[in-house]
């Protein structure tokens, strides 16, 4: 459209110029009328070709968006469209999978995450979305091979980290805790602003009975800030908002566990204010209370635990823990 009225200018010139060269010398003519055609010939051709995938961006983004929204189903159509009209796009398989997996048809899932794999070797999702499914599929080791390819290709992918830790946290014959240990605090120089992994760590490690090994990660999560919008690349991006609340709700559970950890202890003074902090971050933490008030009751400030008992009560009324 912008380019209409420099057609509409250049027509008019070329119609003049034809007009004197046609009373001057009809001669002179001919060089201006093969200019004017070929321009106008020219003019239909694009300027610019359209990038290969552009006739699935629409459908991509429409099945995104319906799979943003739990539409599974609508999503799946969605994306089998844009693979019969451009199969070898990327990520136009991985999408397809990513519904199957959802809609739980974990063979389907896996074969198009294979197969985008071998389409773009280089790209690191297909490898982490596989690993994914091995884990489902109760195979740790193949889960292991597959997330250590992705982070070769992209270390400081949260999602792979996470998967790794994962995967390495099913093998407890093979992967000690120590080096469990080991693994998340390289996660963390990778992805320094990150806390899902840290916090599933810290879980694993808690279950085996290393505390303090998980109290040091989890220190490390409850003092971790958020990245500056002024250099967060999610900022502008339609997710943003749901990011940032994910993250608030990452360091409110790191702050409980850290809590519940120093109740173990017998620390119930910072076991106090560590579920306080969780509460402050994200106040239907129903753990978050439960720990508050054995802090309480185990430091004799039993009417602080009677209030906290109460609010929680009132927030959570049919939760179990607080029976």
């Amino acid at each position: 459209l912008p380019a209409l009225p420099l057609y509409f200018l250049l027509a008019a010139a070329g119609i003049e110029c034809l007009s004197y060269c046609w009373k001057t010398s009809r001669r002179s003519v001919l060089i201006p009328l093969i200019v004017t055609v070929s321009a106008a010939v020219f003019s239909f051709a694009p300027v610019i070709a359209l990038p290969k995938g552009a006739e699935t961006q629409h459908l991509t983004l429409q099945g995104l968006n319906l799979y943003s929204r739990g539409a599974y189903e609508p999503a799946l159509s969605v994306f089998r469209q844009a693979v019969q009209i451009d199969p070898d796009f990327p990520e136009n398989n991985l999408n397809l999978g990513a519904c199957f997996l959802r809609l739980g048809q974990i063979d389907s899932a896996l074969y198009y995450f294979e197969k985008e794999k071998k389409l773009h070797p280089k790209r690191t999702l297909s490898y982490a979305n596989v690993a994914s499914v091995n884990l489902l599929m109760n195979q740790p080791e193949q889960a292991l091979d597959e997330i250590n390819l992705a982070l070769e290709l992209k270390p400081n992918l949260e999602m792979s980290q996470l998967i790794r830790i994962r995967a390495a946290s099913e093998l407890k014959q093979t992967i000690s805790a120590d080096e469990l240990y080991r693994l998340t605090l390289s996660a963390h120089k990778q992805c320094e602003h990150s806390i899902s992994f840290l916090n599933y760590g810290a879980i694993v490690l808690t279950n085996r009975n290393a505390l303090e090994q998980a109290e040091w990660i989890l220190q490390i999560a409850t003092a971790i800030e958020p990245v500056a919008i002024e250099i967060n690349d999610d900022a502008f991006t339609i997710n943003y908002l749901s990011v940032k609340r994910t993250w608030i709700k990452d360091k409110a559970l790191a702050n409980y566990q850290l809590g519940f950890i120093y109740g173990l202890q017998g620390n119930f003074d910072a076991s106090i204010a560590a579920s306080q902090n969780a509460i402050s971050l994200d106040s239907c933490l129903v753990e978050a209370y439960v720990n508050l008030i054995n802090g309480f009751n185990a430091t004799g400030k039993f009417a602080k635990a009677d209030s906290v008992k109460n609010t929680a009560q009132i927030r959570f009324p049919n939760d179990p823990l607080l029976k």
